[in-house]
């Protein structure tokens, strides 16, 4: 308790899980202050699938917040 993580694709495509420390939520984000770097690509969809050490072939998608969702309907 107290400890969060979030799962990350490294440069040679392995699964590393990387320690964080959350800020404030905006709408359904959440800030991560600390334990990301720009441009780490972050494990969005099939988490529970992925291990620590795992290859994948990840691909990129633009995240659309559900308030953005909302505001183009």
């Amino acid at each position: 308790q107290g400890q969060f993580s979030v799962s990350i694709v490294n440069d040679s495509s392995t699964i590393q899980t990387v320690q964080v420390t959350p800020g404030p939520k905006f709408d359904d984000l959440w800030v991560i202050n600390e334990g990301l770097k720009p441009n780490d690509k972050v494990v969005l969809d099939g988490i529970q699938k992925v291990r620590n050490g795992m290859k994948v072939m990840a691909k990129e998608v633009k995240y659309t917040s559900k308030v953005e969702q909302n505001q183009m309907q």
